[in-house]
């Protein structure tokens, strides 16, 4: 899916949609987050066509997995600097 393309546009209208409709600012982060992975899939996966199917998988299919494993640990390692008690052990797991 690229910016250029009809489903695009669609698919943006989705995003703001339901990010106006949910309530929660988490919940709009976890959507957000979701739907900008999902893009970000697109392009090497090529959308659902490109997971599901008899074609192989695209040259660029493990992209996804490595912007998972980078979210989950950048995510732990906010958690461990946020619940670091001084500023040398904050700075320790922010180098």
């Amino acid at each position: 899916m690229l910016f250029v393309e009809f489903r695009f546009v669609l698919f943006f209208l989705v995003v703001v949609a339901v990010h106006w409709m949910l309530q929660g600012l988490r919940a709009r982060k976890v959507w957000l987050l979701l739907a900008s992975h999902f893009f970000y899939a697109c392009f090497f996966v090529g959308g659902l066509e490109g997971i599901t199917g008899d074609r192989p998988l695209p040259t660029g299919w493990w992209f996804p997995a490595v912007l998972w494993s980078s979210t989950v640990m950048d995510y732990l390692a906010g958690l461990r600097i946020g619940a670091a008690a001084t500023e040398s052990r904050r700075k320790a797991w922010w180098l």
